[in-house]
C-alpha cells in the first residue's frame, strides 16, 4: 500500500477535493514579459508584469450572475498589457483595465452539461491590433466582431470532415466544434480562426500558410 505523510503525519491523500476546485481555461500573454491565467469561475491570475492587473486589482468575473453553472472559456489580453477581455460560455464579454467593452452577443444557455457540450457556445476571443475591438467565435463556425473589428461577421466553410463527424460521431459537431479557435494579426486588420478538425481560415489582411487537414476524431474524443 502507498501511505502519504505530510509534516511526519500521516495524511489524506485526497485532500484537499481536486474535483471542488476550479479547472483552468485560458490564458494570454502580456505583450512584453508575462501572462494571465484565468480558471472556470473567473479568478485572474497575473504573472510578470500581468501582475498589476488582474483579479487582485479588478476583482472576479461575476460568472455566476448568469447562470450557477457558467465558466469562463477564454480571454485575450489588450495590446497595451494594461487590460484584459474575458468571455464566457454564452457569450458574455466582460472588460477590465484598458480594455473597453464593445458589444457582444448571447447564445441559448448551452445545455445541462456545465462543460456546455449540450449545444452552441461561445468559444474563443481575440483582440484587433488596435486594441479598439474583438472578435468573438462560436461553436457553429460563425464570428462576430466588435468595435473596429473589420470583418464584423464570418462564417467558417463546412467542409466534408465536419459533416462526417456531425453524421457519424456526433451530431452536434457543426455546432459544437466548427470554430473552435481565433487568433487576430498582430499588426494588421484581420485574423484567423480554426474548426475542431484542423482547418485554418484567414479573413482580413492575415494571410493562410497552412492547416491540419482531414483530422477525424473517434466518438471517445469527440
Amino acid at each position: 500500500d502507498l501511505i502519504f505523510y505530510k509534516e511526519g503525519a500521516k495524511a489524506d491523500p485526497y485532500s484537499p477535493d481536486f474535483t471542488t476546485l476550479p479547472w483552468t481555461f485560458s490564458m494570454c500573454a502580456h505583450p512584453t514579459r508575462g501572462y494571465w491565467v484565468i480558471e472556470a469561475d473567473g479568478t485572474v491570475h497575473g504573472f510578470g508584469d500581468a501582475a498589476d492587473y488582474d483579479s487582485t486589482a479588478f476583482g472576479t468575473v461575476p460568472l455566476s450572475a448568469v447562470h450557477p453553472d457558467n465558466k469562463s472559456i477564454a480571454m485575450c489580453a489588450h495590446p497595451d498589457g494594461k487590460g484584459y477581455w474575458v468571455l464566457d460560455l454564452v457569450g458574455n464579454v466582460y472588460a477590465y483595465g484598458s480594455a473597453t467593452h464593445y458589444g457582444e452577443y448571447l447564445v441559448p444557455w448551452p445545455g445541462a452539461s456545465v462543460w456546455g457540450e449540450d449545444g452552441l457556445a461561445a468559444w474563443d476571443i481575440t483582440p484587433t491590433y488596435t486594441g479598439n475591438g474583438y472578435w468573438v467565435i462560436y461553436g457553429d463556425g460563425n464570428v462576430r466582431g466588435f468595435g473596429d473589428a473589420s470583418p464584423s461577421s464570418a462564417t467558417l466553410p463546412w467542409t466534408s470532415v465536419g459533416i462526417y463527424m456531425n453524421t457519424v460521431i456526433n451530431d452536434k459537431w457543426l455546432i459544437q466544434h466548427q470554430g473552435n479557435g481565433i487568433a487576430g494579426h498582430p499588426t494588421k486588420m484581420g485574423f484567423w480562426a480554426t474548426t475542431g478538425s484542423g482547418e485554418v481560415y484567414a479573413y482580413g489582411d492575415a494571410v493562410q500558410y497552412g492547416q491540419l487537414d482531414q483530422r477525424v476524431y473517434n466518438a471517445g474524443m469527440a
